[in-house]
């Protein structure tokens, strides 16, 4: 990887650094291709003058010179592309881990819930076994006294009757 005009390995930089580069360097392609086919121009010039060579010479060396840089720019290309489809994948993990990781707390909040809910019916259950409890140690200690003359009444529909 070369970056400001050195070689750097790939080891030394962040995979997203090299994402970013690549999308840079994808995205300046086209003024880094004409900034070259200027220089291009101008080392024809240079060696058509300086080295007395002939057009056709210097047209050979520009073809060549040419195909190596529609090389650079397929390359430039396939390398944004490449980085494209890496940080859409990084994307899609993210997303991925993201709704994971939501549903994961979704069921802790539900089995919290869950077991909120089971204490909540066994305290439920004890509460109603204690007043039950009460009710009856209540009765046991009413006397024949407190407890209210309900012959010839009637209660719940049903009439008292005496059994003497």
């Amino acid at each position: 990887m070369q970056i400001l005009g050195g070689n750097v390995s790939e080891k030394q930089v962040s995979p997203d650094k090299q994402i970013r580069a690549a999308l840079l360097r994808s995205r300046f392609a086209d003024t880094i291709l004409k900034a070259r086919e200027k220089a291009l121009d101008q080392l024809t010039w240079l060696l058509i003058l300086y080295y007395k060579e002939g057009p056709r010479e210097a047209s050979t060396r520009r073809e060549e010179l040419e195909r190596v840089q529609r090389e650079e720019r397929a390359r430039l290309q396939a390398e944004a592309k490449a980085a494209e489809d890496v940080r859409k994948r990084v994307e899609a993990a993210a997303a991925a881990e993201a709704a994971a990781e939501a549903k994961r707390q979704r069921e802790l909040e539900r089995e919290a819930a869950r077991k909120a809910l089971q204490e909540m019916e066994k305290t439920i259950d004890i509460n109603e076994g204690s007043h039950f409890l009460k009710d009856l140690e209540m009765l046991g200690s009413v006397t024949g006294e407190q407890i209210p003359n309900l012959v010839g009444e009637k209660v719940l529909g049903f009439k008292w009757e005496a059994t003497h």
